[in-house]
């Protein structure tokens, strides 16, 4: 998104970029990400002198991060249309194999099957097997987990209350 405090740059008409003022920021800070592409997070409105420089200083990192942020934007777009042929699970060594069964206005349904087969069936256009397919993993995290925490819990002898898998985006520990 352009803003009106756009600065007049080389290749500002190739990039798209918002200024953000932060009181905590201690220096320019730049950022790329799926929401506003590149962020410039300044920590007084006097640092938006120093602008120019950092981008055309920059200019070669902002670049390389906006193509992987629109290649893998691209990536996940193309890839998410229709259900995976198989999951890898290196960490358990695990290949599962996912077959799909259209029905058209039939409700999505997953069904694990022996000989690590994931049979997704039900109206697949409406991409509820998204869904279905992230409950499974998470599922399939958690019992992998358990056994590795029991494990662990049992060699240091410490131990745990839960065991909690989600999708986090940031937060890690």
């Amino acid at each position: 998104m352009r803003t009106s405090d756009q600065l007049s740059l080389p290749f500002a008409d190739l990039v798209n970029y918002r200024v953000r003022e932060n009181r905590r920021a201690k220096r320019i800070i730049l950022r790329v990400t799926v929401a506003h592409g590149l962020e410039i997070v300044i920590p007084s409105a006097g640092a938006r002198k120093q602008i120019p420089e950092i981008l055309a200083k920059n200019r070669t990192w902002i670049e390389r991060a906006l193509k992987k942020l629109r290649n893998e934007q691209l990536a996940a777009h193309q890839e998410l249309q229709t259900p995976p042929g198989t999951i890898s699970l290196p960490a358990v060594a695990e290949t599962w194999t996912i077959t799909q069964e259209q029905i058209t206005g039939g409700r999505s349904c997953l069904e694990e099957k022996p000989l690590h087969h994931l049979h997704l069936r039900g109206d697949l256009r409406d991409r509820d097997w998204q869904k279905l397919l992230r409950g499974w993993l998470v599922a399939r995290a958690e019992k992998a987990f358990s056994i590795w925490l029991k494990q662990v819990s049992a060699r240091t002898e410490l131990s745990y209350t839960r065991l909690s898998v989600r999708l986090q985006k940031t937060r890690w520990g």
